[in-house]
């Protein structure tokens, strides 16, 4: 907040007071703020509430100004690396309910919580040293930008040539309607492109012992993954047996695909168990992303305000579709050339 004259009252207003709670912990050392009548209980049809009455609200709001002040004059957090269990109550507290396991330790490396994270590079293994001094590594900085600043992206999709057009059957007149309605209503829409991000970053375990690959996966399409992997690394799809792992995911395709084709290639070269696990920064860089679009909508009214006319036109990416464990498409395939040909059809025009 700054060490200014802060409204801390007015900031703390629409703040998520389950999480604000387990702040309160760290602050105060005090894990009894985690009271059972407390705990959030969420309706999925009510974005962000959380069932607590005004009462408890304006508590809770009261007690996180105070501790907030007394941080601000100079007091230190009292508990600013909690214990498993701790974390545990809190992570099980925000979430209204027990979460599984598994995302403790995450959670405890994501947020640097034991000091260290997996993150930071282990530059004093020997053979992370002796390898770093034998990568060679040459860039270049393309002479123009193969994509526009962000700021410029929809000015650049309605300006360029399209490579593909598909067009929905014509029915009337529409320019007749549109040259004599009563009113015209015209609007515009722009869809930014959409991370396929997971709750956590994606991994997968491949183990090539006894003359089969077994990889060990969260991904949602089992049987696609052991026939992609079987194509991606030239073996019969017999040898290949991938067992479902419970693990985040999300509604279209995710990363989890590509991190099985990465584990089990680097099994095959190196003959023994490896285990991949993207960080954070990687999953946001290199998942599956939804394509961004734009969209100009016209509407043709007459005097009674009946709709005569329609017309839609979308600008979209082009072989921009990225299917499910596909040996061409997934992003170990792409880094090491492999390319589809002709792309996916993406359906923009």
């Amino acid at each position: 907040m700054g060490q200014d004259h802060v409204d801390i009252e007015t900031a703390l207003k629409d703040a998520h007071l389950p999480a604000l709670l387990t702040a309160l912990v760290h602050m105060t050392g005090d894990a009894s703020l985690m009271r059972p009548e407390w705990t959030p209980t969420y309706d999925p049809l009510s974005r962000g509430d959380t069932g607590l009455s005004p009462a408890a609200e304006a508590e809770i709001r009261a007690l996180a100004a105070t501790a907030i002040r007394a941080y601000l004059d100079g007091k230190p957090l009292a508990m600013p690396s909690p214990d498993l269990a701790t974390l545990r109550r809190q992570m099980d507290f925000v979430a209204g309910a027990p979460i599984p396991e598994m995302y403790a330790d995450f959670l405890v490396d994501e947020l640097t919580l034991a000091g260290k994270s997996s993150k930071d590079p282990q530059f004093e293994q020997p053979e992370l040293q002796a390898a770093a001094r034998k990568l060679k590594v040459i860039w270049e900085k393309p002479a123009q930008s193969p994509f526009p600043a962000s700021q410029d992206l929809f000015t650049y999709m309605r300006a360029a040539k399209p490579t593909s057009e598909r067009r929905s059957p014509l029915i009337g007149n529409p320019d007749a309607a549109f040259a004599s309605a009563s009113q015209v209503i015209e609007a515009q829409y722009e869809i930014p492109f959409q991370g396929h991000t997971s709750f956590a970053p994606a991994h997968a375990l491949a183990d090539p012992s006894n003359g089969q690959m077994t990889i060990y996966s969260n991904d949602m399409k089992s049987y696609g993954m052991r026939l992609g992997v079987a194509r991606f690394l030239g073996i019969p799809k017999e040898q290949v047996r991938v067992v479902w792992m419970d693990g985040p995911q999300c509604f279209g395709r995710t990363a989890a695909d590509d991190a099985g084709f990465e584990a089990a290639y680097l099994a095959k070269e190196l003959g023994r168990p490896v285990r991949v696990q993207w960080m954070r920064d990687e999953e946001q860089a290199w998942d599956t992303k939804g394509p961004a679009f734009t969209c100009q909508l016209r509407g043709a009214l007459d005097a009674q305000g009946n709709m005569v006319a329609f017309d839609f036109d979308s600008q979209c990416c082009d072989y921009g579709h990225v299917g499910y464990n596909e040996a061409e498409t997934v992003l170990i395939a792409q880094l090491m050339g492999i390319r589809r040909n002709p792309p996916n059809a993406g359906g923009g025009s």
